[in-house]
């Protein structure tokens, strides 16, 4: 046999066996049986009905997700200092009464500052004092000139107005100050 022949026959055989399964597969169609149907008898659901009744009873849920609280705050000191006493219930979800302390810092960094500034307090009321006599000379010694021809603002200058009313203002400062200092000692 030749090649060409062999490959027709190839081709013959090929085409052959596909037209085999074609008519298998439209034979199988054609005759194929209908499955029988089977009638099912209507069925009501099967219930009993019974009169609801309040009761108390636990119940296990469980679930996933996350838990956020309903409220948040953030607590941030007045001052800053060494813990040395913190309440019990600062503790996650604890509660505390409005005023109850929550921590006692440590009073006595507080304690000498407010002494500090008593001091200051003391030393600014005597350099008042002083500026006070020291004007009062100014004065005398104004006045033992006689009357001269200046401005006001040289008058005030030579009588230590000036110097007095600066005196006033570092008084109120240094008490100002020792206020704060207190303050923030009861704040301990």
């Amino acid at each position: 046999m030749t090649k060409r022949s062999e490959r027709r026959l190839k081709w013959a055989l090929s085409i052959g066996v596909l037209l085999a399964a074609f008519a298998v597969a439209y034979v199988l169609v054609i005759t194929k049986a209908e499955p029988p149907r089977a009638e099912k008898p209507l069925e009501g659901t099967l219930v009993d009905v019974i009169q609801i009744e309040a009761s108390r009873h636990e119940v296990d849920l469980h679930a996933k997700g996350t838990v956020v609280p309903a409220q948040e705050i953030v607590l941030q000191p007045e001052l800053g200092g060494r813990v040395i006493w913190q309440s019990p219930e600062l503790v996650a979800g604890g509660r505390f009464k409005a005023g109850q302390p929550i921590v006692r810092i440590d009073p006595r960094d507080y304690q000498l500052a407010a002494e500090s500034f008593r001091s200051q307090v003391n030393r600014a009321k005597l350099e008042l004092r002083l500026e006070k006599r020291r004007g009062e000379v100014a004065v005398r010694e104004w006045n033992s000139f006689g009357e001269m021809d200046v401005s006001e603002e040289q008058r005030a200058l030579a009588q230590r107005k000036p110097q007095l009313e600066s005196t006033r203002l570092e008084l109120k400062a240094a008490q100002s100050a020792l206020k704060k200092a207190q303050l923030d000692l009861t704040r301990t």
